[in-house]
């Protein structure tokens, strides 16, 4: 007999022409979740959003069921990552889950650390209303070294969302649990990958408990994406976007305008791109530190609170006890 409270747990993982990845991590969530079950008294459930994928996943899906038992959701077209997360969660609250853990099927993910997640889900002393995954924290999960842009983004827009009362070392993280109870809070609009950062800003406007958990460092393909279609200017040009692109969604919930500064933070980011080659784990908390320094020097004030409008029907929520949407 394993140990648990009976949650109803629902692991979900969106997924986009991962024809080469589906069957690796089919099997590796077989395993996984035949440990979770001899390990714990839970509902563990899985399933997979097909968001679009023109492939052979939508094939592979349909006929490896006696690998795993999950269901799915097949999209008719690509409606981007944030969508599909969307999807998860209201298919989560339809079927009276208590938590729901988000995983990527593209291989970024170690399936090993579901159990992980669960057992800090279980634990009588945990209180969380998202649980985290966060690369880097622990240097010794630093199984292979980040892209550099993606590292220098994350490192500054973590230290801008930290100045401005979150606590966090992984801003961008897509492995996390959230407590279905309280997903009803979020007033999600963006359909694509920026919606991880409208989704942490709607998480601090009514004062979700977030909380990291370490997880490895991995990012698929990363050698062979980079000789096929990057250089230098090119992983240099795409960073300096994204940061602009999260600013502006930061920008929209925080007391003051910070498009003005958007040039600061780019800057920010492009120095310590031409400054360092690689980053490492013997050398990522240092750069960290340093792009903190840089952003605190700002002196940026708290969030600013932002409620729910209860005369507006079109903002109205059950996070604060008026009608619900």
């Amino acid at each position: 007999m394993g140990i648990g409270k009976n949650e109803k747990i629902l692991l979900f993982l969106p997924c986009f022409n991962e024809e080469k990845n589906c069957i690796r991590v089919l099997n590796e969530l077989h395993t996984q979740k035949s440990l979770v079950e001899n390990n714990f008294t839970i509902n563990f459930d899985i399933l997979i959003i097909n968001d679009g994928s023109t492939d052979d996943t939508s094939l592979i899906l349909a006929q490896n069921h006696h690998l795993l038992d999950y269901t799915v959701i097949d999209m008719s077209e690509n409606k981007g990552y944030g969508y599909a997360l969307k999807t998860g969660f209201k298919f989560a609250q339809k079927n009276n889950y208590d938590y729901t853990i988000s995983f990527d099927i593209d291989g970024q993910h170690e399936s090993k650390f579901i159990f992980d997640f669960i057992e800090f889900i279980l634990n009588d002393n945990s209180n969380f209303d998202i649980l985290s995954g966060t690369r880097y924290a622990d240097p010794h999960l630093f199984w292979q070294n980040p892209w550099k842009d993606r590292f220098l983004v994350n490192a500054v827009i973590t230290g801008v969302l930290n100045n401005f009362g979150f606590s966090l070392t992984d801003a961008f993280c897509g492995f996390k649990a959230y407590r279905v109870d309280r997903l009803d809070c979020l007033n999600i609009s963006i359909d694509g990958y920026e919606m991880a950062i409208e989704l942490l800003m709607e998480a601090h406007k009514n004062n979700f408990h977030i909380v990291e958990l370490p997880v490895p460092v991995i990012y698929k393909d990363r050698d062979k994406i980079l000789k096929k279609r990057t250089n230098e200017s090119f992983l240099f040009t795409e960073g300096e976007k994204r940061v602009e692109k999260y600013l502006k969604i930061i920008s929209k919930y925080v007391g003051h305008s910070i498009i003005h500064e958007i040039k600061y933070f780019q800057e920010i980011f492009r120095t310590f791109f031409t400054t360092y080659e690689n980053i490492s784990k013997f050398n990522f908390e240092e750069i960290k530190e340093k792009i903190v320094e840089e952003i605190s020097s700002l002196q940026r004030t708290e969030l600013t609170e932002i409620k729910c409008n209860h005369d507006d029907p079109k903002t109205r929520c059950t996070c604060c006890g008026c009608t619900s949407r």
